[in-house]
């Protein structure tokens, strides 16, 4: 008993010496943890789906992408750890599909997506928190309990909401690469129905081809012709196409289409003119951003480069100036009458 009190003290006396060095690789540990999630969330690759992709022939640019994102059963397995604590965080089921679709928006299929996503947000707020809290004492030593407390508490909202942010930065990225590449798949989607194809059959030759230069736009469309083999019905699957991608000029094409089946009319007329729309949008969206061009350099010119400028241009001047009026300045005035 004596040997292990001996031990305790020698162990205790340890770490008082070297609490920096232990707070240190405590913190150190953390970040890396935070790291290796944040790339195994980013990074994931789902082998199901890219097999599906090689058998039905998508092409070998239709590889999935970062920017693409799914959970897979298997991945972030650490997470399965702390279920019963973001488990409570969880709304219910009723209050789940708007963020399932924005989920969806985001890349994010999996039905333990929004688990997971609460899951993270519990974990980085209560890690920061902790982490700035407990570090409080070594390197914020000259601060108060309370200054320390609040800077940790706005670590730990930091770091729950920083999962919304990502999620948010994602959805308008693959927003962004659908809306870029739609026009070119309504072309390609027109010149195969004008040449005999069927709409179901033209579907998958657009996202065998558009995969290459636009891969997510690709992966949808291909997944829509795999909805339209299995046999869910024309509209359904259109209409799923739109809710996936949340991009309002897909939404316009699905009702588009979808009219024109119901009607019966011309499905190449009504993509002929929905596809020139499109390329004029696209134009304009160009021109809107060109003529921003302006606008935005005006400040790094008026903060950036005038001030350098101006002091290119006067200071030779008020260095004659000053070699002029110093020696002057330092003799004094004559005075009058003196």
């Amino acid at each position: 008993m004596d040997a292990f009190f001996t031990f305790a003290n020698m162990a205790t006396a340890v770490f008082q010496q070297n609490v920096l060095v232990v707070f240190s690789a405590l913190v150190f540990l953390a970040v890396i943890l935070a790291v290796a999630g944040g790339l195994s969330l980013a990074g994931g690759r789902n082998v199901g789906i890219e097999r599906i992709f090689g058998a039905g022939g998508a092409g070998e640019g239709h590889g999935l992408r970062p920017l693409s994102i799914r959970f897979q059963d298997d991945q972030l397995k650490w997470m399965n750890h702390f279920k019963p604590i973001y488990e409570r965080f969880v709304p219910s089921e009723d209050d789940l599909t708007t963020l399932r679709l924005k989920m969806i928006n985001a890349g994010y299929r999996n039905p333990m997506a929004v688990s997971k996503f609460y899951g993270m947000r519990i974990v980085l707020g209560a890690g920061l928190f902790a982490g700035i809290l407990l570090s409080g004492p070594v390197f914020f030593s000259e601060y108060p309990f309370e200054k320390v407390l609040l800077v940790s508490v706005i670590g730990g909202l930091v770091g729950y909401f920083l999962p919304v942010g990502f999620i948010a930065q994602q959805t308008r990225t693959r927003k962004r690469l659908i809306r870029e590449g739609f026009p070119d798949s309504l072309d390609m989607l027109l010149v195969c129905v004008e040449a005999g194809l069927g709409l179901d059959s033209a579907i998958a030759k657009v996202a065998a081809e558009i995969g290459k230069a636009h891969p997510i736009l690709g992966e949808e469309m291909h997944l829509t012709g795999l909805e339209l083999r299995a046999g869910k019905g024309r509209q359904e699957a259109l209409h799923n196409l739109g809710q996936r991608t949340g991009v309002e000029d897909v939404c316009t094409m699905v009702t588009l289409l979808v009219q024109s089946d119901s009607l019966g009319t011309s499905i190449g007329q009504a993509l002929r003119v929905h596809s020139f729309e499109m390329r004029a949008k696209r134009l304009l969206r160009a021109e809107e951003k060109a003529h921003k061009i302006p606008v935005k350099l005006s400040f790094p010119l008026i903060f950036g480069l005038l001030p350098v400028l101006m002091a290119v241009v006067l200071a030779p001047a008020i260095i004659r100036a000053v070699q002029f009026l110093g020696p002057v300045l330092q003799r004094g005035m004559p005075v009058p009458g003196g």
